[in-house]
């Protein structure tokens, strides 16, 4: 859990990345978000996802495994990247704006793992909770939890993640250095 993750912290979170979008895709600029003089979880340095769905399809999705930025600036700028420079898909437009659903990833509880082989990793992922990093050389890759509502089984989550990471599914290296971390969504 995120100390100071309140129901009212939440909802102005998601409406920053809703204005961010929103300004993204009028003006092609970035937003510059209003600092908040409360002190607290707006100024903390957490590493934040904004996901964008239409249709429950995804249509965007972009964050930080490590930042320097305070939260607001982490989300303002992320939320941007969703609309408009995920590689994946088209810059979003004016039609979509109010089809899109909004949701944002704050992620915590890094700790990177012993390679303990592939089997072990398997058996240690805990389906809907574990957030999955793995690096060897230049290639990373990494799963949200939520993308567990996809690929329930431990097997096939490792193996989309190789290939996400340009590597064939059935890879396995004991250079493959693996960092588990979980999420608060909403």
């Amino acid at each position: 859990m995120i100390p100071g993750l309140t129901e009212n912290v939440k909802r102005y979170l998601l409406e920053l990345a809703k204005n961010s979008i929103t300004n993204a895709v009028q003006t092609g600029t970035k937003l510059k978000p209003e600092k908040i003089a409360e002190q607290g979880i707006y100024q903390q340095i957490i590493p934040s996802f904004v996901t964008l769905k239409i249709n429950h399809e995804l249509r965007g999705c972009i964050g930080s495994l490590s930042t320097q930025k305070d939260l607001i600036s982490d989300i303002s700028d992320n939320a941007f990247s969703s609309a408009m420079e995920d590689p994946r898909f088209p810059q979003l437009t004016e039609k979509e704006l109010n089809l899109i659903k909004i949701e944002i990833s704050l992620l915590y509880d890094f700790h990177e793992t012993a390679n303990e082989g592939r089997e072990h990793l398997i058996q240690t992922l805990q389906p809907g909770v574990s957030g999955l990093i793995i690096e060897e050389n230049h290639r990373r890759a990494t799963f949200l939890p939520s993308v567990w509502d996809i690929l329930p089984e431990a097997e096939m989550f490792l193996a989309r993640l190789l290939v996400k990471a340009g590597l064939h599914e059935n890879y396995w290296s004991e250079n493959i250095r693996i960092t588990l971390y979980r999420t608060e969504s909403f």
